[in-house]
């Protein structure tokens, strides 16, 4: 990334967070170098200098900084690429085979996925099966019995079509990414309630692999299931297989990694998340909850609206990040799919500066309560100037996605704008440009259009 100058704060970012984690690890352990911390037999030690690293208290059992401990662990995974790569061309084959050992130990998904591909077996099979079925109701906070018995053929009519052009005007750039990352599935959930899963390639890749080798690895054909059992006609049981992926890591009470207790997280976390009220029916829509009062509104597409929306909040659960976007709402909070991403802290303080005209800034039910006489009074404060149509067409060509999706402009959307068009808004500032699309809105909702404020 070192030729992109906007990715130069996010290169010191990583060094600072290896740095740090060398340092520490000197003064505890007997790593010297980063090459130490990817031999396998010194495993435990690399955990004990990042569990320092990230503030982990051995009493309570949590971390100060967890979202520190999971990017080291991509950090390190990264490095373990690169003193691999190195040491096959110098020749240093014990090097890059300690190497290969570490990426075993630190990923566990991967190693079944290639040994079900290379010797397909239904020993193989079923480790694969349990460690994916694992990883989506993690991932979604999903029931575990709702995953656990995922039909074959949902997953084979697992919607796959491109983002309609229609869809993706109203996304943005970073939502229509997501669109194309994820795969989105619906299944059967409680009392009969369809329930959408997302899930990610790496997930996608596993189960289509299931898929394959399903009839040599012993699981009868008549098996309906996805997650089916080899010689069985029944799937594996996502709490058992939860339950044994935590004792295998070694946590002191696995049985407080439950499906169950992980939906009350999200939907506790969600809490420090400015969410409005239609952002809050989107995500207990997602999992499963009744929704007591439920909004008439235009939106998109289900499949589309979760798929864009969504899935950033289970990437920031995955994380451990949800906590860096307190006080945003959903449109705000910026995630790349990929491992390696930066949380995205915009300063939408749209509503740190007075509005010259306060029926223009209000919402339609602050602006129905104001009286004539605070109307006229506002006027002659600050008398309007008319929109000239060069300035119309300016704000037409930056800001019509927040136009026809009703949303209200940030204040960096407003600069950005006219920064884009300087001869023809010149005179014009952030506050009245949000003022003019906000106008917009009001005027789209006489039409039955939804303003979210």
């Amino acid at each position: 990334m070192g030729s992109d100058v906007n990715k130069h704060d996010y290169i010191r970012q990583k060094m600072r967070e290896v740095g740090r984690l060398l340092l520490e690890a000197r003064k505890i352990t007997r790593l010297r170098s980063m090459v130490d911390f990817i031999i396998p037999a010194n495993f435990k030690q690399v955990i004990s200098a990042v569990k320092v690293v990230s503030g982990y208290d051995e009493e309570k059992n949590c971390y100060r900084i967890p979202s520190l401990a999971l990017k080291l662990g991509h950090s390190l995974n990264k490095i373990c690429s690169i003193v691999e790569s190195n040491a096959m061309m110098y020749g240093d084959h014990q090097r890059a085979e300690c190497a290969r050992d570490f990426r075993k130990i630190h990923q566990k998904h991967k190693q079944f996925l290639s040994k079900l591909r290379n010797c397909p077996s239904a020993k193989s099979y079923s480790a694969l099966a349990k460690v994916t079925l694992t990883q989506v109701i993690l991932f979604n906070r999903r029931r575990e019995g709702e995953v656990s018995r995922m039909l074959l053929a949902a997953f084979k009519s697992r919607d796959s079509s491109e983002l309609h052009e229609d869809l993706a005007i109203c996304l943005s750039e970073f939502e229509r990414k997501l669109c194309l990352h994820f795969t989105r599935v619906e299944i059967r959930g409680k009392r009969g309630r369809k329930v959408p899963v997302l899930l990610k390639p790496s997930m996608v890749s596993a189960m289509e692999l299931l898929v394959e080798t399903r009839e040599v690895c012993e699981v009868p054909a008549e098996n309906p299931f996805l997650f089916a059992r080899s010689g069985a006609m029944s799937a594996y049981r996502g709490g058992e297989c939860i339950y044994r992926a935590a004792q295998e890591c070694g946590i002191k009470n696995p049985e407080a990694l439950s499906s169950t207790k992980l939906r009350k997280h999200i939907a506790t976390m969600s809490k420090i998340l400015n969410l409005d009220e239609n952002e809050a029916d989107q995500l207990a829509d997602f999992l499963g909850h009744d929704i007591r009062i439920h909004r008439q509104y235009y939106r998109l597409p289900e499949g589309t609206l979760q798929l864009a929306k969504m899935s950033k909040v289970l990437l920031a659960m995955e994380k451990g990040t949800l906590s860096d976007f307190k006080g945003k709402t959903l449109d705000e909070i910026e995630i790349d799919p990929n491992e390696q991403f930066e949380p995205l802290v915009n300063d939408m303080s749209s509503d740190e500066e007075d509005c010259s005209d306060p029926s223009q800034s209000a919402s339609p039910e602050e602006t129905a309560q104001l009286s004539g006489s605070q109307k006229d009074q506002s006027s002659l404060k600050a008398p309007k100037r008319k929109w000239e149509d060069i300035e119309v067409k300016a704000i037409e060509r930056h800001m019509m996605r927040f136009i026809k999706t009703c949303k209200v402009p940030g204040k960096q959307d407003c600069e950005r704008c006219i920064e884009a068009e300087p001869e023809a808004l010149k005179e014009r500032t952030w506050t009245g440009l949000k003022n003019y699309v906000l106008k917009q809105d009001h005027n789209s909702q006489k039409k039955g259009c939804f303003v979210a404020v």
